[in-house]
């Protein structure tokens, strides 16, 4: 947490914005509801700003890599095939990658 002062004795206590980014891809409707609880959950926390995003999404629910950008924490939610992500997850990331844009895995390496 950062503090300011104001005036001579009062202090006031400002919490630094996280920006979480939910991102998804659902085929039935359940990984969305997966990931509209998570989105919930992470905005009742002060300080934290959701912004939900979903692969292949219409409107302002498609995901971006500007939605990337903006995020400070990446929660991938996903259909799985025997442990693998679903085809548009993958293509979404190398897309990303072929645009120059740090993959998690990158940024997870570098710590």
């Amino acid at each position: 947490m950062w503090s300011r002062w104001r005036g001579r004795h009062r202090r006031e206590v400002v919490a630094p914005t996280i920006k979480v980014l939910v991102l998804y891809d659902s085929q039935p409707g359940n990984v969305e509801q997966m990931a509209t609880f998570v989105a919930e959950g992470a905005s009742e926390i002060q300080g934290v700003e959701v912004r939900i995003r979903k692969i292949d999404g219409e409107g302002e629910l498609k995901a971006t890599p500007e939605d990337v950008l903006w995020a400070d924490g990446v929660a991938v939610g996903s259909p799985t095939n025997m442990g693998v992500l679903s085809w548009k997850i993958k293509r979404f990331w190398d897309a990303e990658q072929a645009l120059g844009y740090r993959t998690p895995a990158e940024v997870y390496r570098e710590g």
